[in-house]
Parts: C-alpha cells; sequence; structure tokens
C-alpha cells in the first residue's frame, strides 16, 4: 500500500511540475512566438535612499493594454504594492514609488504580468542599510 501511495505521489507531482513548465513555457514565449522582443521592466536605479522615487519603467508591452504590477517586499511587510496600469500605445508605462525610512535594509521584487498575454516580468531594486562610521 505504502508503495502504491508512493508512486500515486510521485505521478501527480510530475503531472503538476510538467503543467506548470507549460505555464512558464508559454509565458516567457508569448512576444517571442509572434517575433517581437520581449517586454521588459526596469528601474533607473539599482538602491534608493529614503525620500527618494523609484522610476519603474516597463517598455515592449506592444501586446498588452494593461498590466498588473506587484511590489514584494523583503524582509515580508505585511503592505500590499498592487498596481493595475495602462499601457501606452507604444508599449511603454512608468509607475513612480516613493522609498520610506522603513525600507532600509528592503528588497523589492517588481513583477509585472501582461494582462492579455500573461507574460511576466521581473525586476528589483533595493533600499540597502547605511553604515555610519566616525572618527575618534
Amino acid at each position: 500500500m505504502k508503495t502504491l501511495l508512493r508512486l500515486l505521489f510521485l505521478s501527480v507531482s510530475v503531472f503538476v511540475f510538467s503543467a506548470l513548465t507549460n505555464i512558464v513555457k508559454a509565458q516567457s514565449t508569448t512576444y517571442t512566438d509572434l517575433g517581437y522582443a520581449n517586454p521588459m521592466v526596469t528601474s533607473d536605479k539599482d538602491d534608493y535612499a529614503p525620500g527618494e522615487v523609484a522610476h519603474i519603467t516597463g517598455t515592449g508591452w506592444t501586446l498588452d493594454q494593461g498590466v498588473h504590477v506587484e511590489f514584494r517586499e523583503t524582509p515580508d511587510y505585511p503592505d500590499f504594492h498592487i498596481y493595475d496600469l495602462t499601457v501606452n500605445a507604444d508599449g511603454t508605462w512608468q509607475l513612480d514609488y516613493s522609498i520610506e525610512e522603513r525600507h532600509i535594509g528592503v528588497r523589492f521584487d517588481v513583477i509585472v504580468d501582461g494582462k492579455q498575454s500573461n507574460y511576466r516580468a521581473t525586476t528589483f531594486f533595493t533600499d540597502a542599510t547605511w553604515t555610519l562610521t566616525t572618527d575618534k
């Protein structure tokens, strides 16, 4: 019985992994299958200080009329930063995000999903920890 259950579990695991792999492949080739370059999301800097504004830009989203943008913080903070944006006719969009003092030491993963294409692009930026040294 244990062997049968292990085989059943293994079969289900392989099926789920295969299904997830196919979904990722479909998302990652939506644009290239049609001869387009893959869309991108970028930030204007890799690291910000409190009080600065992170300028997040999307380019190449020509197959999408809208994008869903989510910021995930590490370490995790119970605050949701989710935006639904309209894509311009040239495939671009922009989002400005204010960096706060509580963000010191935080990594932000920016996850963008095209609403029509289901294509996903990601980037990240940080608000690195500051180190203050003094001479004695």
